[in-house]
């Protein structure tokens, strides 16, 4: 999209709703939240949602509240990133949403830049690309850059960015400005990693067009003992359920089948991951495999009768038998 003055029209400009989770980021969490206090796009709310840290990140907090009156503060005992971001959207006032991890840091005309391409565009979302930062401060702009200069049209085409190559840079719930009726009766899942997955294709069905940014105006923070840098566990196989409940929501919306039998896909990937780093013949896996593989087969069986050609059908069929079995086989046979 062509770039336009990001000067601030704050007379006319809507308030937006920045909601940032907080939990023992107290080395982080004074970068984050002046980045996001000096955008140039003034009419902004900051709701800090403090859920039950046990190092100063508390007291940061209220100490923002003090200094700015932009600056609002909520504690409570902690119950996870989902139900942070939760309590933030239940007390916004903006009719405009974004979200900010702790951790992170944004471009001072992330907010502006959003805006301007939400509203000239009449779009429902806006969305920029992020960089990554490491440990050490370096940062990569040079990385798999999904987000184009363009604006999308239609649930369908809108929809398809979640089958390409990058898609994760969709997923995430942290680049994007949202107009607030999206999430009017969303929240995201309780206790659940991988919590952006299970909401993103509810938000998408949502918008008629999104306006997108290819300039990194999200500046991402890899830390080795962050929840997705952490051991491998059983959670991970909340990703597993996102997909396959995604491949549910789009049939159930008449979404092309293409879009369910790639979460379908990216589910049963999710599960093979595990067979070599879970254990297998534990009575917990085991549970979770069988409510896994339940709802896929549901997916399955419904993606049969859609227009999809032969060879995806017999793959759908074999995995739904036994994906573990099917997953053997493969592997052994491209071993040769």
């Amino acid at each position: 999209m062509e770039k336009q003055s990001t000067a601030n029209t704050a007379d006319k400009a809507p308030l937006i709703s920045v909601l940032v989770p907080v939990y023992n980021t107290q080395a982080f969490l004074p970068a984050c939240v002046d980045s996001i206090l000096n955008q140039t796009y003034s009419p902004l709310e900051v709701i800090l949602v403090n859920d039950g840290s046990t190092d100063d990140s508390a007291a940061l907090c209220d100490a923002f509240a003090a200094r700015d009156s932009r600056v609002r503060v909520i504690h409570q005992e902690n119950g996870g990133l989902s139900a942070a971001r939760n309590a933030g959207l239940d007390a916004a006032r903006g009719d405009l949403l974004a979200f900010i991890d702790s951790d992170d840091t944004i471009h001072p005309e992330m907010m502006a830049r959003l805006y301007q391409a939400l509203s000239s565009s009449n779009a429902q979302m806006s969305v920029c690309n992020y960089a990554l930062v490491d440990e050490k401060g370096a940062m990569d702009r040079q990385g798999v850059q999904a987000i184009r200069d363009e604006v999308l049209e239609g649930k369908a085409n809108i929809l398809q960015k979640l089958e390409e190559d990058g898609n994760w840079y969709w997923v995430v719930a942290c680049t994007k400005l949202y107009r607030k009726e999206l999430f009017r009766t969303l929240r995201f899942p309780l206790g659940k990693l991988h919590e952006d997955e299970f909401v993103i294709h509810h938000v998408l069905l949502g918008c008629d067009k999104v306006a997108c940014i290819s300039d990194a105006l999200y500046y991402y923070f890899q830390r080795s003992d962050s929840i997705t840098g952490s051991a491998y566990s059983l959670r991970r196989l909340d990703g597993a359920q996102a997909q396959f409940e995604r491949a549910r929501t789009l049939l159930d919306n008449g979404m092309p089948p293409s879009g369910a039998y790639h979460a379908c896909a990216v589910g049963l990937h999710v599960l093979a991951n595990s067979y070599t780093r879970l254990d297998v013949k534990s009575p917990a896996y085991q549970q979770r495999y069988r409510q896994l593989l339940a709802q896929y087969r549901q997916a399955a069986s419904r993606l049969m009768k859609e227009k999809l050609s032969p060879l995806l059908k017999v793959r759908l069929w074999l995995n739904a038998r036994s994906p573990y079995y099917t997953w053997k086989f493969l592997e052994r046979f491209l071993r040769r």
